[in-house]
């Protein structure tokens, strides 16, 4: 994996603490070596993506509300690329308890990992191969204690984790 990229936040920089939209642009190569032959007839491959992300942080008294929408794709093929969104919502219950609610989508058509042949009945329930799908979506609920100081998570927000897939 080697890669390069760029990240502009829209906001001021001093208001990083409460509200940061950023525009992240990256491009990456990755060797790859699959562990089956693929559909394409691949074991190895050196692929290069780019990757265009915006995200929104906002941070208030009452919690905060995290936001993504990126975009990417393999550069051999621009039909093989990737829409993804994500959305999670925390909501401070009490000093530390927090509810939070996060869900995204993902339509899919960059899948050259694909293992060739069919998959068995107990490998698809085992969850044990990856089969062809056109979109993925999540959804998750659920209650987080966070201890230490209240800006333990806001050392340095550059180039944030912008893969939720």
């Amino acid at each position: 994996f080697l890669g390069a990229g760029v990240e502009y936040n829209v906001l001021p920089y001093s208001e990083s603490t409460q509200k940061i939209f950023t525009l992240n642009y990256r491009v990456n190569a990755n060797h790859v070596n699959y562990v089956d032959t693929t559909i394409y007839n691949q074991i190895e491959q050196l692929l290069f993506v780019h990757y265009f992300t915006a995200q929104l942080n906002l941070k208030r008294k009452w919690g905060s509300i995290n936001t993504s929408l990126s975009a990417s794709n393999y550069l051999h093929d621009f039909k093989y690329n990737n829409i993804s969104f994500y959305n999670n919502l925390r909501i401070n219950l009490i000093r530390g308890l927090s509810f939070n609610l996060s869900g995204g989508i993902s339509l899919s058509r960059d899948q050259l990992n694909l293992r060739k042949g069919t998959a068995t009945y107990e490998e698809l329930l085992l969850q044990q191969v990856q089969v062809a799908s056109q979109y993925n979506y999540w959804g998750n609920v659920g209650l987080s204690y966070t201890f230490g100081s209240m800006y333990n998570n806001i050392v340095n927000p550059r180039f944030g984790n912008y893969e939720h897939t």
